[in-house]
């Protein structure tokens, strides 16, 4: 033929009308719904028990925080006994997030020495049934006779 190529390529009615896929098909985003579903399931544990962490971190250092603090505030005082400690401790945790706070103190002198030790613990509830605490110990000059 004279003018014009002929193409070379040949059309089956199979292929004439299948039409072309375009997009996703339901089983694909079933497919994707499940695996994000999955997903969700295994990061949000992780995540929440990863923030209870944090929290629990950052409650411990407050509460190590005021305990360093009332010992260092207890040295400037001249008399050291757990009644006089105490509303020390209470106004040092007032303002802090710590839940259900107990000061426990216990002083001790040597018997050979003029040194008095002073053991400040506090403890609070970390759930329903169990406290975590934190203690510390200075010891302090004691009173000369």
């Amino acid at each position: 033929m004279i003018g014009r190529p002929q193409s070379t390529k040949s059309f089956s009615l199979v292929e004439v009308h299948q039409p072309r896929r375009c997009g996703t098909t339901m089983v694909e985003m079933a497919v994707a719904v499940a695996l994000i579903a999955a997903l969700i399931s295994i990061l949000v544990p992780i995540l929440s028990r990863a923030q209870v962490s944090r929290t629990e971190g950052l409650v411990r250092e407050r509460a190590l925080t005021s305990v360093v603090n009332l010992l260092e505030r207890a040295s400037l005082l001249t008399e050291r006994t757990p009644e006089t400690l105490a509303p020390l401790g209470q106004e040092m945790i007032a303002g802090l997030e710590i839940p259900d706070p107990l000061w426990t103190f216990e002083r001790t002198t040597e018997a050979d020495g003029p040194l008095v030790r002073l053991q400040a613990t506090l403890s609070w509830s970390t759930n329903r049934t169990t406290r975590s605490s934190v203690a510390l110990v200075r010891w302090y000059p004691g009173e000369q006779p």
